[in-house]
């Protein structure tokens, strides 16, 4: 369990990435699949980590989480704001081409 925010967090950044990609090349069939899956992939990412700090807070592990905290802020504020800031572009695009139609 402790490894599984970082395949979330894999997963959060290529579907987000894919969306990108599939946006930019002006492919919008079935984009809101790759748009719910990033934010998916991003809420359990932020979860997992949630999950994290509860474990070390069980195990009375004060050390480890001064240690780790100031990371784990950064890195899951990080991920949230990209996946937001890359998903709207996204659908930024999308609307930009069904407003030209």
């Amino acid at each position: 369990m402790s490894l599984m925010w970082i395949i979330f967090g894999i997963l959060a950044a290529l579907f987000v990435l894919l969306n990108l990609y599939r946006s930019l090349a002006g492919n919008f069939k079935h984009w809101y699949v790759y748009h719910i899956l990033s934010f998916s992939c991003t809420i359990f990412f932020l979860l997992c980590e949630y999950m994290m700090i509860l474990d070390y807070i069980n195990l009375n592990d004060w050390i480890a989480m001064m240690d780790v905290m100031a990371t784990l802020i950064s890195l899951t504020t990080g991920c949230a704001l990209i996946a937001l800031v890359l998903n709207g572009v996204s659908l930024y695009l999308y609307l930009e081409a069904n407003k030209n139609k």
